[in-house]
């Protein structure tokens, strides 16, 4: 290739790379717009505020699987995104891994709970059966045996 449409080459894949890092960067700027908004996350949500397609966005694995996994939540109930005052220090990415954390921490506290009480439930059964156990043993031990009280046949 000569050497002007090298430069001209080299000039084409520059502006196109730079222009999927701003696409990228719209559209990861989008995403927070729309959680600081404190509205629902949506594909055309995120488009629109990102000024992108929705195509862009389901083309992006990690884009996609975020906000699908945001307005899972959100649909769920198990979050509610806060509206975030201007200038608030905060990201807003790390409010709602707060959110989802403590979400987290209340369901394995209350999964704890129930396991536990499984667990005492468990051991006092357990206790039962043992006392029930050592009764029929006791009551076993007591009991003469046939061989010690019949002396069985040819004595006398």
């Amino acid at each position: 290739m000569n050497p002007a449409r090298q430069r001209q080459a080299d000039a084409l894949r520059k502006a196109a790379s730079d222009k999927a890092r701003r696409t990228r960067q719209a559209a990861e700027d989008g995403l927070r717009q729309v959680i600081k908004s404190g509205k629902p996350v949506t594909f055309a949500a995120v488009a629109r505020a990102a000024n992108v397609s929705q195509h862009y966005l389901h083309r992006q694995p990690d884009l996609a699987d975020h906000i699908k996994h945001l307005r899972a939540a959100q649909c769920a109930g198990t979050i509610k995104i806060p509206q975030q005052p201007e200038g608030h220090d905060e990201p807003t990415t790390i409010a709602v891994l707060r959110l989802l954390l403590r979400d987290e921490r209340a369901k394995h506290r209350d999964e704890t709970a129930e396991l536990l009480l499984r667990i005492r439930e468990l051991e006092e059964k357990f206790a039962a059966a043992h006392a029930e156990i050592q009764r029929l043993g006791a009551a076993d031990d007591s009991t003469p045996s046939p061989s010690n009280t019949d002396p069985g046949p040819g004595s006398a």
